[in-house]
């Protein structure tokens, strides 16, 4: 099928009525995190009846007639995750009923869920993911890049009806369609009071900490107002490095923050180094300390309940042909056992799907004999 670009309002309502005569839409989104700090959906793929449509959002002043039409049907990903924040974030858009065939790899056991691979283990098709990184802000598209991005969308229909027709066949579509459900809301994330802690943060003392998160927020301001992702603006391995060297070397000046890359030396500092200094002189009460684990609020699982929950899980997998972790996670395994004595046990209690928890019913009722 070929692919058409709609890039201004009259062809968008144009492809409206194509799209509404259908009841699944299998669809992609491509965005432009790795460039930009303020995130944007920089294309939408939609596989029509007549065209593989590729939406561009940046170039279309009102796209509500679009997601109007999405709101009525079942939209078709693969690995969901991403778009459906994408969605929710960008327009607050939830759609009414989802399909993923990556969910569906995981209920039919299939040990890679990456799309390149199904294409390749159902159809024989090979898909290239060289432009997967690419900058799709960037206008005009490319052809190269549209070509790429058709491809997301092209066979996904075909795989879902291969994949449904073994989960059919094994008596999991519910499984599926419970597993469809639970991931179409995505959760709304609280702002993360920790995101300045970043890789290898926790190995330093409490004034490097103090150090670190001014230098976090001095980083985080600059990326937003450049729209530049906080990496390209000073990158993770170096802010630790200045960390280190401010705390060796205070009271600080200009000079100490050398290693700050060249882009930034040109800037007014001085009010980054009164920071500095100023938190750098609090004792280390008060400064940020080490997470550490609340071991006040962990509750530890009998061990021989664990490894037998473990072992059950092991002789299910075996039997259903799945990943043990598609079946129920560490997570899920030690609520069971923290939980499993009680008589009204409902999946909800240990953060279960019903159909996983209907899989260890079983062995929940041995424990209640």
């Amino acid at each position: 099928m070929k692919w058409k670009l709609i890039a201004n309002q009259t062809d968008l309502e144009e492809i409206l009525p194509d799209l509404a005569s259908l009841d699944v839409l299998a669809m992609d989104l491509e965005a432009d995190s790795m460039y930009h700090y303020h995130e944007k959906i920089c294309l939408i793929q939609i596989l029509g009846s007549k065209f593989n449509y590729l939406i561009d959002p940046l170039s279309i002043p009102d796209i509500t007639p679009l997601l109007i039409t999405l709101a009525k049907k079942t939209l078709l990903f693969h690995a969901c995750d991403y778009d459906l924040h994408l969605l929710k974030n960008t327009w607050d858009f939830v759609p009414h009923k989802i399909q993923d065939t990556a969910i569906c790899a995981k209920i039919l056991g299939i040990p890679k869920e990456g799309l390149q691979y199904l294409l390749k283990t159902y159809f024989d098709i090979d898909i290239d993911k060289k432009f997967q990184k690419a900058n799709w802000s960037i206008r005009p598209l490319k052809e190269e890049l549209l070509e790429y991005a058709a491809g997301d969308t092209l066979h996904l229909i075909s795989l879902r009806d291969k994949m449904f027709a073994e989960l059919e066949q094994k008596n999991r579509i519910p499984w599926a369609e419970e597993f469809f459900e639970v991931q179409r809301t995505p959760a709304i994330k609280p702002p993360n009071e920790n995101a300045w802690r970043i890789k290898d943060s926790n190995r330093l003392y409490p004034k490097e900490l103090g150090a670190l998160k001014i230098l976090w927020e001095f980083r985080d301001k600059i990326a937003s107002k450049k729209d530049l992702p906080a990496f390209k603006i000073i990158a993770n391995p170096r802010m630790i490095e200045i960390a280190k060297t401010v705390y060796k070397n205070h009271p600080i000046e200009i000079a100490d923050l050398k290693r700050l890359p060249k882009s930034l030396l040109s800037l007014d500092l001085s009010t980054l180094v009164n920071k500095i200094n100023k938190q750098l002189v609090l004792p280390n009460a008060e400064q940020p300390q080490r997470l550490r684990p609340d071991f006040s609020k962990l509750k530890v699982p009998n061990s021989q309940i664990m490894e037998r929950l473990k072992n059950f899980r092991a002789d299910l997998a075996q039997e259903l042909n799945m990943l043990e972790p598609t079946i129920a996670n560490k997570a899920q395994l030690i609520h069971l056992a923290q939980n499993i004595d009680k008589s009204d046990l409902a999946p909800e209690d240990v953060k279960m799907q019903k159909w996983q928890f209907s899989l260890f019913s079983s062995e929940i009722q041995k424990f209640l004999d």
